[in-house]
């Protein structure tokens, strides 16, 4: 099994998911965990449960395995946005496959 850091637009999050936006991740993916930017050691591992894939990557909807740590929720809430003018990278995935 491998692993790779990538970075990720937060599109929502919530206590048993999340949805972000990032370039194509590998098809063997296995597990994936979400982090922010601001807390560099808070993780919430997931699964992909359905990816809608675009031309410069994917929309990819994330359910964790339990409930997100109410810190990165916290932290999440400024990130958020569905706008594709808002570019800024505010999470980040470790990528398992």
């Amino acid at each position: 099994m491998r692993m790779e850091v990538r970075t990720a637009r937060l599109i929502n999050i919530h206590e048993h998911g999340a949805a972000v936006f990032a370039r194509h991740l590998p098809e063997d993916c296995e597990e994936i965990w979400l982090g922010v930017g601001s807390l560099p050691l808070e993780w919430a591992r997931g699964l992909v449960c359905s990816a809608e894939r675009k031309l410069q990557g994917a929309t990819y909807h994330i359910a964790f395995r339990e409930p997100c740590a109410p810190g990165i929720l916290d932290a999440a809430q400024g990130w958020v946005s569905d706008s594709p003018d808002f570019l800024e990278t505010c999470a980040f995935l470790r990528v398992f496959a």
